[in-house]
This record gives structure tokens, sequence and C-alpha cells, in this order.
């Protein structure tokens, strides 16, 4: 977050693999180009931290996924069009 490592891990540490993840998941509906599969948290997570670490608006939130590539994001304040649903 803003520049600061926050969480580092690889696969290689989930408690199932990813191909059993996408076999497991298979059986229950057809993934498609885009799917994205969330499989949790490595530790470094801001709540946990103490004081708790907390994204606010104007944050920068970077993830980078090794020989892929990175997204980043700023943190902007919700809507108010949005909140109303």
């Amino acid at each position: 977050m803003n520049g600061a490592l926050r969480q580092d891990s690889r696969t290689d540490d989930l408690i199932f693999d990813c191909y059993a993840l996408i076999e497991f998941l298979s059986t229950a509906f057809t993934l498609e180009a885009g799917d994205v599969i969330l499989t949790g948290t490595p530790s470094g997570v801001g709540f946990a931290q103490q004081p708790p670490v907390r994204l606010v608006p104007g944050d920068r939130v970077r993830v980078e996924i090794e020989g892929l590539g990175a997204i980043e994001n700023e943190v902007i304040v919700e809507p108010e069009a949005a909140a109303r649903f």
C-alpha cells in the first residue's frame, strides 16, 4: 500500500493447490475466461496489525503476479448513488 510491501506469498502456500481449486469449482459451475478465483489472504492483512491499518481515500494499492503483470488502483470515496443499493 502506497509503495510499502504489506503481503508477499506464493501459490505454493495455499492449503489446496490451484489445480484442485479449479477442479472443485468447475464441478459446481462453468469457469469462463476472465473469471477470478479468490483464495483468501496471506499474513500481513491490515486489520490484523497493531494498530489496525485500514485503507482510506487516496491510498494506492498494487497487486502483482510474477510473470503475469500488475494492477494498481486508488481508493476513492464511494459515490452516493452506489451507497443507496
